[in-house]
């Protein structure tokens, strides 16, 4: 310290100090009675008696005399964040609180942090061996007692900190994450920091689990935060720590949290998202995003979320997440969030074939791309997005290949189980939903592991990705368009016999709950096309009839028929062709042949036709005409 710090600090015995930090002390409030008298004194008042703490902590680095005022001022300083936090909500307040918890971060590095002892003893090393002896031997037995006092100070101080502090810093940590303050967050991480680097050595090793891991955690959960200057503060403070730790301790240190933390975290998503707890949800799926980010390794640049989602990196949670019951987790956690809203599955005009304006493209695929879900709003549904995929760069190619060709095997099978029941019942209803929002978590670990999109169509993926998710689509597509999957019904099948009714039945509630799971199964469609770029032509014999099965306006609930199209038209841009109809026309031998061998078999069975069979006739019957009509028009143009 300099000298006037000095004189300060030693007036009075400290004395004089001890009196400035009690009348600063005064004006803040301390508890929830204290906040709202507090409102008679004047913010700015509070505001310039936090300051002055802070300053006068920063201006006078004297251990001994701040670990004696301690007890007091760290008591009220504590008490007046958490009546900021807690109850009072303006902004005036966040910023009495963000400056308040600055202050607690240096009072913590002032009375508890490294001294100037240790860089002495750093720079003692380079003496000689015989000076050392030398000095050792001129040491009487009276010289050496005389530093146990305050070595014995010191362990007492320790020891009070451990017992007395952890508890309170722990529920502040546990207070910063969710508020809305950037100052209140910036000001908790320069906290972790104290904790986790600078004053890591003064806590036992039960306070280091506790104390040390909510810090920890405070960081993973701000790794993801919409502010880029506190993501990267708390990047900054992961490495410091990581550094600390060493590459050995701090393997052993992840190896023993990561994996069981995530697990229990994914657990508790369903609940807070049925709750309605938008925020404390948003922390969680931020936490996950977190501790998965810590997993992988040999990064370039530790901690960064876009390295981790875009780069080919490995993960060391890899097998504890792939294993079959981590897996179930996972999935059932995840279905719950994504289940759909069913009451945003309404009517909407039917599409034409030869419909294929931009602006109709682009609504449909807006349509598409934003299905609504019934316990997330749109940030949270992002986020949510971002776990999944993030979880499936950790598992790897093929254990993302793995768990999708699960969860449609599983849903084949129950909606086989379902199928005899005649009438649907709520359980019915349920287990629906779950579908659905097991096939949008499989659409996620898809658009994971294939990586980014380097323009509207085509992943940047390998080689050895896109040969595993090539046996993937041979493996899951056929399932996927397999009865009675594909062909659950969307429509009420009451009044068939008016085409104009089709509306009416498209309404009702059964049908919009087996129109989710329909819809969900294109958008897997509609993704996987864009993954395997021109590829997909191989599959058509597979997809290609199904899919205008469910683009025809016969049988199909409006909401249905147009994603059918809007998958059409990206399968046909993947695929090279300029539109639907010459999608159709070019590849009308798959058609044709399937629709001969549906009226063989109604022959041959006396059985009635159906009527999406004539919906399929009148769509290529459409394109085709669509076709000639354009292939006139140029041939005109041209003579």
């Amino acid at each position: 310290p300099s000298p006037i710090a000095r004189e300060v600090g030693n007036a009075m015995g400290g004395a004089l100090v001890a009196r400035l930090v009690q009348c600063c002390l005064s004006l803040l409030p301390r508890d929830a009675v204290a906040a709202r008298s507090s409102r008679r004194v004047d913010s700015a008042l509070q505001m310039e008696a936090a300051q002055t703490l802070h300053d006068l902590i920063n201006g006078l680095p004297m251990k001994d005399l701040w670990q004696s005022i301690l007890p007091g001022l760290f008591a009220g300083m504590y008490g007046t964040c958490l009546s900021k936090l807690r109850y009072s909500p303006s902004a005036s307040s966040h910023k009495i609180a963000s400056l308040c918890v600055e202050t607690l971060a240096c009072l913590l590095k002032q009375a508890l942090g490294s001294d100037d002892r240790e860089k002495a003893d750093a720079e003692n090393d380079t003496e000689s061996i015989a000076a050392s002896l030398f000095a050792a031997v001129n040491i009487s037995a009276k010289t050496i007692e005389k530093p146990s006092a305050p070595q014995s100070k010191l362990d007492d101080v320790e020891s009070e900190v451990n017992s007395r502090i952890p508890g309170p810093l722990s529920v502040l940590l546990s207070l910063m994450p969710g508020i809305r303050s950037k100052s209140v967050r910036l000001s908790g991480l320069h906290l972790c920091r104290i904790i986790l680097v600078d004053t890591n050595f003064i806590w036992t090793e039960a306070n280091k689990k506790s104390l040390g891991r909510k810090a920890f955690e405070y960081c993973l959960t701000l790794l993801r935060d919409d502010s880029g200057e506190i993501a990267t503060c708390s990047r900054e403070i992961l490495r410091s720590f990581k550094e600390s730790l060493g590459a050995m301790r701090w393997r052993r240190y992840l190896s023993q949290i990561i994996a069981p933390s995530i697990l229990e975290l994914v657990e508790t998503l369903p609940l807070l998202a049925k709750s309605g707890k938008s925020a404390e949800l948003r922390t969680s799926l931020n936490l996950v995003d977190g501790y998965t980010i810590a997993s992988f390794r040999d990064m370039e640049n530790d901690f960064d979320f876009e390295e981790c989602l875009n780069e080919k990196r490995k993960s060391d949670i890899s097998a504890a997440l792939g294993c079959s019951e981590s897996l179930e987790v996972i999935k059932n956690a995840f279905a719950v969030l994504f289940t759909p809203d069913i009451g945003s599955i309404v009517p909407k005009p039917m599409i034409e074939v030869d419909s294929s304006s931009d602006s109709t493209k682009l609504a449909l695929r807006y349509e598409g791309n934003m299905l609504r879900f019934e316990y997330l709003d749109e940030k949270n549904a992002s986020a949510a997005t971002a776990s999944v995929r993030l979880i499936a760069r950790a598992l790897g190619v093929k254990r993302c290949a793995f768990a999708i060709d699960g969860v449609y095997a599983d849903m084949f099978e129950a909606c086989v189980r379902s199928a005899g029941s005649r009438y649907p019942t709520e359980g019915s209803h349920r287990e629906r939903l779950k579908w659905a929002g097991l096939g949008v978590v499989a659409t996620e670990l898809l658009a994971g592991v294939s990586g980014p999109f380097s323009s509207a169509i085509g992943p940047c993926t390998s080689k050895s990705t896109l040969k595993v998710l090539s046996s993937l689509a041979s493996s899951v597509f056929p399932i996927i368009v397999s009865e009675p999957l594909w062909t659950l019904p969307s429509v009420s099948e009451t009044r068939h016999n008016d085409p104009k009714e089709d509306n009416i039945g498209a309404g009702s509630r059964h049908g919009s709950y087996n129109a989710s799971v329909v819809m969900v199964l294109m958008r897997f469609l509609c993704l996987y096309a864009r993954v395997l770029g021109t590829d997909i032509k191989l599959l058509f014999p597979t997809i290609l009839f199904p899919l205008i099965e469910r683009a025809s306006p016969i049988g199909n609930h409006s909401s249905v028929q147009r994603t059918a199209f809007s998958t059409l038209w990206t399968i046909s841009e993947t695929a090279g062709y300029s539109d639907i109809s010459s999608l159709l026309a070019m590849n009308v031998d798959y058609l044709l042949d399937i629709i001969s061998l549906r009226l063989r078999k109604y022959a041959w069975e006396g059985s009635h036709l159906e009527r999406s069979l004539m919906g399929v006739v009148e769509v290529i019957l459409q394109s085709v005409v669509y076709q000639r009509q354009v292939s006139g028009n140029q041939s005109s143009i041209q003579g």
